[in-house]
């Protein structure tokens, strides 16, 4: 897993519809200044979900060791080498994810919870509709959804986005309760397993660490989503109309149920952002297919049990995922990886590294679907660019 970042922009967007929705306690609540999210009973509720399972095992896996093997292979496959090791590697039971991941969340949320407060005391409007309820909606929103995560979740690369100060190198994490069940579920080999997790997840460290531009791009689309929420929470921007007239407008044209209650802004970042999300999850894929099998006698039957393992849900999970917008993620996988291997297919990895020159020449929403349009949008660049 790559990071919170998707459920960030999910969650935004389901806070903007709550705003809206409890509009008719405006006027009782000019006092009131809560938080928009209760971050201590959210993870109480987390904790409950996760059902904390500590790492009491003398495990004998060294994963710093797992990532500096990946982390070789993958360079000798792609050609590059990062600025410096991964070496920022942490091992976590449930709990102690959960900690990291609510700090995360916190930080990045903070734009709309100071403009939370500063709205409620000059009586602005959505604001104190959030206060209405919206607290208790959305904190137990937060804590359903990060305690699902914490019991599914089995590697992340945490790349602290919006952080306070410039960060030099991503973080690694490996959820070891988890990978333990997960291992036996699948009943494969514990070390080419962690291997496997370890390889997934130095591959989207490569994407960041030998391109730092990229956290950069996407700080900027995160920043402007934020800005967009933010505005249309305090009723600054309707560009778009009230949520009703909105959701009539998209109905037509949205790919995904969160865009019918975004504004034409936030669609458009949303589909920005689901782009480079694509590529990312896409080209992770591929680089883990082609290694995987060059260092993982049993790569193709992990991959195959895992894949299977994703698939066979039940009804409640199936819900869940549409409910919260991570049936979006597994369409990324999906939908980028098919990218990725048709350009190499068709152009060979060199030329799919062109796709890290720059903001100008990641794919939009579109080329991810038509591989064949980004290709020749890449030619025609060339060729005006040669004298």
């Amino acid at each position: 897993m790559f990071s919170l970042f998707w459920r960030l922009i999910r969650f935004g967007t389901l806070a903007a519809g709550l705003a809206a929705g409890v509009w008719v306690l405006n006027r009782r609540l000019r006092n009131l200044a809560p938080r928009l999210i209760d971050w201590d009973n959210a993870r109480r509720i987390a904790l409950r979900i996760a059902q904390r399972d500590y790492i009491w095992v003398d495990w004998s896996f060294d994963y710093r060791s797992l990532v500096a093997q990946a982390q070789q292979a993958v360079a000798s496959y792609v050609n590059e080498r990062l600025p410096r090791d991964l070496d920022t590697v942490y091992v976590y039971d449930r709990a102690e994810w959960l900690d990291v991941n609510i700090n995360n969340f916190r930080w990045l949320l903070e734009p709309l919870e100071r403009l939370n407060q500063q709205s409620i005391q000059t009586g602005a409007f959505g604001a104190r509709l959030v206060a209405a309820g919206g607290q208790f909606v959305l904190t137990n929103q937060m804590g359903l959804l990060l305690g699902y995560l914490a019991r599914r979740v089995l590697g992340q690369y945490d790349l602290a986005l919006l952080g306070k100060s410039p960060v030099s190198t991503g973080k690694l994490y490996f959820v070891e309760p988890n990978i333990v069940m997960a291992q036996q579920q699948l009943r494969v080999d514990g070390y080419q397993f962690r291997q496997w997790i370890a390889l997934h997840e130095t591959t989207h460290a490569y994407e960041f660490e030998a391109h730092p531009w990229l956290r950069d791009y996407m700080n900027e689309l995160l920043s402007r989503y934020l800005e967009s929420l933010s505005s249309y929470l305090t009723g600054r921007a309707h560009e778009g109309g009230n949520l009703l007239t909105r959701f009539v407008a998209s109905v037509s044209t949205s790919q995904h149920l969160l865009e019918l209650v975004m504004t034409q802004e936030q669609r458009a970042l949303f589909r920005q952002l689901q782009a480079v999300m694509s590529l990312i999850e896409g080209y992770s894929n591929h680089v883990m297919n082609q290694v995987g099998q060059s260092i993982l006698p049993d790569y193709q039957r992990i991959r195959q049990r895992f894949e299977q393992r994703t698939k066979q849900r039940t009804l409640v999970e199936q819900i869940f995922s549409r409910l919260t917008g991570l049936e979006v993620k597994r369409q990324q996988y999906e939908q980028g990886q098919r990218f990725v291997d048709e350009v190499v297919r068709q152009r060979g990895l060199d030329f799919m590294h062109r796709v890290w020159a720059g903001p100008a020449s990641l794919p939009t929403l579109d080329e991810i679907r038509n591989p064949g349009a980004w290709i020749r949008r890449m030619e025609t660049a060339q060729g005006e660019a040669q004298p």
